[in-house]
């Protein structure tokens, strides 16, 4: 044949010292990570050259290691050379296998290395090492993040590299087919994984001065890329991230803080998605007028809505950009006009006229009550019934889900509703037990923890969504902890004393628990009488202390 007639100019020497030279980035992959580019145009002739001799299938001049090598690196550098020749040889190589086992190996690799302190760097070479995973996944026909070193939760939950993980998958999510992005995810209908992703990407810095949804804006635009997830499977997600705070809360693990709290806002998270009011019991949306920016691409046709309320005009989609991955944007082109302008997703929609919201009210097919009990009892067994809500401040924020994202489906004797009341109940009841005593005996310490725990309960929400509706859901009445601190703040020998010396930790759990409980005095008086001590919670706390902080607690309860 002519493959076995064919002859070299050249030595083999000569020939192995090409492949060498063309394989630098192959041979060196153990080493530091270096950014590669596509190579688009094709212009390694070296590399084009070696991979189209016809003796590269089995001959005494090159190796089979030497083929994968060059294989490795015509799949590192892409572009022309990969698509043309190497992806081509593979399909019908004896070596596939090998050259997925060296290539998976690579990628995993790479996710466990120290990623660049640079961001603009990081972007890069998260977007080439996602570009080279899809290349894998399509010759390995997987749908598994195994192959590509994503699957490992151990990995996710060592919080070390959040920003490298979440933008690598980002990447690789919006490479992949819509439809099996899920499949990605969630092999096997295993639902733990997307439960450690939401973990390691939540934010928990700066609870008390930064919102829920800007502390989750990473989570919201991984879920928008996944796409729709079944009610069942996220139902499962909520198990799983019950039982991994039961776990943590349980073990009241001093020095794991941080992983608990983003646990407690990843599962918030979760039960924001499962409980989203326009959600049926399927989990879908019948109308989507709101786009999804991971979905829009070129030439897409949609409507272009300046402003809330203002007409829209039809417009078509030129480019997406990319240069603020994972905050797409987007230049259109509005068909009336001509004119292209640059616009963000929130102004596109997908139908001419806004949605009436009869329309999309009839989409909830039911309330989901059932679910909501059986995930409210979850959160009683594993986390309050276990833990003193008076003193254990995740479990408080626990109570917080229940009342504000689950509800209460059921009532009487042993129902959820019962059981928290029951528990809430009390810490008010100890609290105002606790006030009784006389102004020179009262422990301010041992009011702190109650104080905290019934606003937390009540809605007051660092690490969980904050709620103002708990107190009359649950149906509690805060009149006797309330009429104990406005009498004790009206003491003028007690506050001349906080005035030179002020407890600074009670004064803040005392604005705290007014933000939540303020709105249900209806008595003109009361109110007149929180207002005085709003006003000298304020001199209190910001006289002296973590004056941000402070403010921040004022700021709420104003």
């Amino acid at each position: 044949s002519h493959s076995h007639s064919f002859g070299l100019l050249v030595s083999t020497t000569v020939v192995k010292q090409w492949i060498i030279s063309c394989c630098q980035s192959t041979f060196n992959a153990d080493g530091d990570r270096t950014l590669m580019h596509e190579d688009e145009s094709g212009a390694n002739v070296l590399l084009q050259t070696l991979l189209s001799l016809n003796s590269i299938q089995a001959t005494n001049f090159i190796s089979d290691d030497e083929v994968v090598k060059l294989l490795l690196e015509s799949w590192r550098e892409g572009g022309k050379i990969w698509s043309e020749t190497a992806a081509n040889l593979l399909k019908l190589s004896p070596l596939k296998e090998e050259f997925i086992v060296r290539a998976s190996s690579s990628l995993c690799g790479e996710v466990k290395s120290q990623p660049p302190t640079d961001h603009a760097v990081l972007e890069l070479v998260s977007e080439a090492w996602a570009t080279r995973a899809k290349k894998l996944l399509d010759i390995s026909q997987s749908k598994s993040l195994e192959s590509v070193g994503l699957h490992d939760a151990l990995l996710w939950d060592s919080g070390n590299q959040s920003e490298f993980l979440f933008l690598c998958l980002m990447y690789l999510l919006y490479l992949v087919e819509a439809k099996d992005r899920e499949e990605l995810l969630f092999k096997n209908a295993d639902e733990k994984l997307f439960v450690h992703i939401l973990r390691c990407i939540s934010e928990t810095n700066g609870a008390l001065t930064n919102s829920f949804e800007s502390r989750t804006v990473r989570n919201q635009q991984f879920v928008d890329i996944v796409g729709n997830v079944s009610e069942s499977v996220l139902e499962g997600c909520c198990v799983y991230g019950i039982d991994l705070l039961s776990s943590l809360a349980n073990k009241k693990v001093s020095n794991d803080d941080d992983t608990l709290n983003r646990t407690l806002t990843a599962l918030t998270f979760l039960m924001s998605l499962l409980f989203c009011q326009l959600r049926g019991t399927e989990g879908t949306h019948e109308i989507e007028d709101d786009v999804n920016p991971t979905s829009v691409k070129e030439g897409d046709s949609l409507w272009y809505e300046k402003a809330e309320g203002e007409k829209r005009v039809k417009a078509t989609v030129v480019k997406v950009h990319f240069d603020d991955f994972p905050d797409l944007y987007f230049t259109i082109r509005v068909d009336e006009s001509n004119a292209e302008k640059q616009t963000v997703a929130k102004k596109l929609k997908r139908s001419p006229n806004p949605q009436s919201n009869e329309r999309l009210e009839s989409l909830v097919s039911n309330d989901n009550s059932e679910v909501r009990d059986r995930l409210g009892r979850c959160i009683v067994d594993k986390l309050l019934l276990p833990n003193d809500i008076g003193v254990n401040e995740v479990a408080a924020e626990c109570v917080n889900i229940i009342i504000s994202q689950c509800g209460f489906a059921a009532l009487g004797l042993g129902s959820v509703k019962y059981e928290v009341f029951k528990m809430v109940s009390s810490i008010e009841s100890l609290l105002c037990d606790t006030m009784t005593a006389p102004v020179n005996e009262l422990s301010l310490d041992n009011c702190i923890p109650l104080l905290r725990s019934l606003s937390l309960s009540m809605g007051y929400g660092i690490y969980t969504k904050p709620s103002w509706k708990n107190v009359t859901a649950l149906k509690l009445d805060p009149s006797g902890s309330i009429s104990k601190i406005l009498d004790l703040y009206e003491n003028p020998g007690w506050i001349t004393a906080q005035q030179s010396c002020p407890m600074q930790p009670f004064h803040a759990s005392v604005a705290m628990w007014l933000t939540v409980a303020l709105h249900t005095i209806t008595d003109e008086e009361t109110y007149r009488r929180s207002l005085a001590t709003i006003r000298l919670l304020g001199d209190l706390l910001l006289q002296n202390g973590d004056s941000m902080s402070n403010s921040i607690y004022i700021l709420n309860a104003a």
